[in-house]
């Protein structure tokens, strides 16, 4: 498979060998272990003509995946932009776990916080990128969903509902070309991670963040506005318990967070961290889940 790994990412595991023998003792499947976004052309036909005897499984990920027409297939996919009806597996992002920070002490005002790129209003960011975004134009405008949300973070800390850090960027922090300091870069977003209690988590231009499964890691609440995202089915089903949704435009944020702090204390907030690291640890963590995933033959359950 690809070994491609950018910044801030973690390793990638040699797993061949396991998609190799799933792929010659299959009849089901035929799984491709390299990411489309390398595929020639001649690849592509080639993967088309296995299509013909084999279910195809592939990788694409990232925010920006290929659209492409391979009949008999579905895709591993980080997320889904309203109205895509491709078959895909919701994989998480490769991201480096933060569960070396410390675990948060309940107080009775908590704090969230978002640093990250707000990119300007464009063309190219105001007009759908695909045919069900014409359907779906607010939720799948990440631009327009990350401004509203930082209003009414600080709506809500004006009216002293909760306590807000918030850092806007000029330039996406994983641009090499653009970012001069990477090391401080990063050193602010891990300090604001260390310091937060719910950290907010919206979608950016593709439908889901690696910030979420970043949150996750170090134990934090994410707070996630509705873009219709798709996560791993894991997550899925943790919906109110470990993660919190909010409206899209996240109006009723100061709802959401004043409610779901008012039913913890010392202790039950201490075990909601765990069972968030916990829950990354076992199941997000993208190595632990490529592994279970192929080696459990476990498809059907994580197929959304």
């Amino acid at each position: 498979m690809s070994f491609e790994k950018q910044i801030y990412q973690g390793s990638i595991p040699d797993l061949s060998s396991l998609f190799t023998d799933k792929s010659r003792n299959s009849s089901y499947c035929f799984v491709v272990p390299h990411e489309a976004k390398f595929w020639t052309r001649t690849y592509t036909n080639y993967v088309n003509d296995l299509s013909k005897y084999y279910r195809i499984i592939y990788f694409n990920r990232g925010d920006f995946p290929r659209k492409l027409k391979i009949s008999n297939s579905f895709e591993l996919v980080n997320s889904k932009q309203v109205g895509t009806r491709k078959k895909s597996i919701i994989i998480p992002y490769n991201v480096i776990s933060l569960d070396d920070l410390d675990v948060r002490e309940y107080t009775l005002k908590p704090t969230i916080s978002f640093v990250g790129y707000i990119p300007k209003f464009t063309i190219g960011r105001i007009v759908p990128r695909t045919i069900g975004g014409a359907f779906h134009p607010l939720k799948n405008n990440g631009v327009l969903i990350r401004r509203s949300g930082i209003r009414s973070m600080r709506r809500s800390a004006m009216k002293k509902s909760f306590n807000i850090d918030i850092q806007i960027r000029n330039h996406y922090g994983g641009a090499i070309s653009q970012v001069d300091n990477h090391s401080a870069f990063r050193a602010e977003f891990i300090d604001s991670m260390r310091n937060s209690d719910f950290v907010y988590s919206p979608r950016g231009d593709g439908n889901a963040s690696q910030r979420f499964y970043e949150a996750i890691s170090a134990g934090r609440i994410p707070i996630i506005p509705d873009s219709s995202v798709v996560l791993p089915r894991i997550v899925m089903n943790s919906w109110n318990t470990l993660i919190f949704k909010v409206g899209t435009l996240s109006l009723n944020m100061k709802e959401v967070v004043s409610k779901n702090w008012s039913l913890l204390d010392d202790s039950s907030y201490m075990h909601l961290q765990e069972n968030l690291r916990d829950l990354y640890r076992k199941e997000l963590d993208y190595r632990t889940f490529i592994f279970n995933l192929f080696s459990k033959n476990n498809f059907h359950f994580h197929l959304k």
